[in-house]
């Protein structure tokens, strides 16, 4: 589940730099740029910035024991 959690937080912080036009050489999955790009037409910066946050919030709850199943209805939701 952190695992899942993690990739998608990193997948997240590609779109932010793609929704402020960073350089490619910069994005974590430099492979998946084809896909990120068209998915940024959906992810403006700001719900880039607010979904990353939602997954790093799940991350710390996850830590203090949260059931996963509410951890994870609570990540959709946001994101």
């Amino acid at each position: 589940m952190a695992a899942c959690l993690r990739a998608t937080s990193s997948l997240l912080r590609d779109l932010g730099l793609l929704a402020v036009d960073a350089d490619i050489t910069t994005l974590a999955n430099v492979d998946l740029h084809a896909q990120l790009k068209a998915l940024s037409r959906s992810y403006d910066g700001d719900r880039a910035t607010r979904a990353y946050s939602a997954v790093d919030q799940a991350l710390a709850a996850l830590e203090r024991n949260a059931s996963p199943k509410v951890v994870v209805d609570w990540v959709v939701l946001q994101i």
